[in-house]
């Protein structure tokens, strides 16, 4: 019996025809031709050799393009608000956003729910009444970008009302692109 694994004899097979096409000088450009009955017999014979399962691949993409998507989203958090809010609250935001998206809640509840445990002595309703604004703006009621109401500066030197303000920002930032990606 031998103990060489299945998939280096298969790529040794490979390699093998690879070198005879390049010595022999085959002056088939394309040697799989599909009118042609024994390439396709050929062509079936090494499908079946690569055991790759539509059904498995299939089933996984729609994981690959979630996880995709959130990878995307922290990256362009961090190009946008990561000078000044730390990491953690940026992550914090996009994982509470990604949780609350598939809920049936009102913008301005969304807003509140994804930053209402990262600012400390607020209530729910002062957190809605700062909301309020970004909530309009994702409805497209305002023009303005309600985010540019935020100063300029670095987290720990911001208030904590321009903090509540600068999260519901990310909040309604991270919120758009999730809807975006939906």
């Amino acid at each position: 019996m031998s103990s060489r694994n299945p998939s280096t004899s298969q790529q040794s097979q490979v390699e093998l025809d690879l070198l005879d096409a390049i010595l022999l000088g085959d002056d088939e450009n394309y040697p799989w031709n599909p009118l042609d009955r024994e390439s396709s017999v050929r062509l079936t014979k090494f499908e079946e050799r690569l055991e790759i399962d539509d059904l498995e691949i299939g089933d996984r993409y729609p994981v690959f393009f979630q996880h995709l998507n959130a990878c995307w989203l922290h990256v362009q958090l961090r190009q946008k608000f990561g000078a000044r809010v730390p990491q953690d609250i940026l992550d914090a935001i996009a994982h509470q956003a990604a949780q609350l998206m598939a809920g049936n809640l009102s913008l301005a509840d969304l807003l509140v729910r994804c930053v209402h445990g990262l600012i400390p002595n607020w209530s729910i309703e002062d957190l809605q009444v700062l909301a309020r604004p970004f909530a309009y703006a994702m409805r497209g009621k305002t023009p303005e970008s309600v985010s540019e109401s935020v100063r300029s500066a670095p987290w720990m030197e911001l208030s904590t009302l321009e903090r509540a303000r600068l999260s519901l920002a990310v909040a309604h930032f991270t919120l758009l692109n999730l809807r975006n990606d939906v």
